[in-house]
């Protein structure tokens, strides 16, 4: 370990594709811990290179041990935005999310995305999407969420202009452990001005960690027409006040 450690401060041309294949690798999670904490001391990491360890993390289930590590990472001036969902007011840049546990949104034909100014926004930008008219089975924007058992209640405004699509657009609670469906929104669709919209939903003690999707809830290709234009604004899960 030693010697990878030393060999790769060297920052050899090989370094991301060797850091990508090890932590697919069966190498127990320990002793890459040990490699990656050695890099980080001697020659620092760029986030992205640590991208392939928190995807590790998260596929053994070591789900908070991943955000903390996430969390530690990303830039001073980020972890103002840190919470049960990370940077709701959608902030911060999108070329600067990094990681599972902020926004991903993964282009996808038949969709733009952005993050826009707009009338009645709450900060400065709200998160956007175009859709173009055709057939977009649309599931790209996602957060990995790391809630304790318990109520929750997701609060968040929107507002829709000509969104045309028979399901609709929703937000879905999906469990990692088992990909179990724990909670679903109505369907956003059609014409409103910003709203504000809230569903309350509860993770189960064998839940560690989570996704939070805004999605299509397609059965089947045809459910997937959409067109029509989509913002979202201030997402936030918070525990439900249980009264006395």
């Amino acid at each position: 370990q030693a010697f990878m450690i030393e060999s790769l401060a060297k920052m050899p041309t090989w370094r991301r594709s060797f850091l990508n294949a090890f932590s697919r690798s069966n190498m127990p999670l320990d002793a890459m811990a040990g490699l990656y904490n050695g890099l980080l001391k001697q020659s620092g990491l760029d986030v992205s290179e640590y991208q392939p360890w928190l995807a590790r993390l998260i596929k053994e289930r070591r789900y908070m041990q991943a955000y903390v590590t996430w969390a530690q990472l990303i830039p001073e001036n980020q972890r103002k935005y840190l919470g049960n969902v990370f940077d709701g007011g959608f902030e911060v840049p999108q070329e600067e999310q990094f990681g599972n546990f902020a926004w991903n949104t993964q282009p996808t034909k038949g969709a733009q995305m952005y993050w826009a100014r707009s009338r009645g926004v709450m900060g400065e930008t709200a998160f956007f999407v175009h859709f173009e008219g055709g057939r977009t089975p649309y599931s790209n924007l996602q957060q990995v969420l790391v809630l304790p058992p318990g109520k929750w209640h997701l609060r968040y405004r929107a507002k829709a202009n000509n969104l045309d699509s028979e399901r609709g657009l929703i937000w879905r609670i999906s469990c990692l452990d088992n990909g179990s469906t724990l909670a679903e929104t109505s369907p956003m669709r059609g014409m409103f001005d910003w709203q504000e919209f809230s569903l309350e939903f509860s993770i189960p003690a064998e839940c560690g960690g989570q996704s939070l999707t805004l999605m299509i809830p397609a059965r089947i290709a045809a459910e997937t027409q959409i067109q029509g234009d989509l913002w979202l604004d201030e997402v936030s899960i918070q525990p439900t006040e249980t009264k006395l």
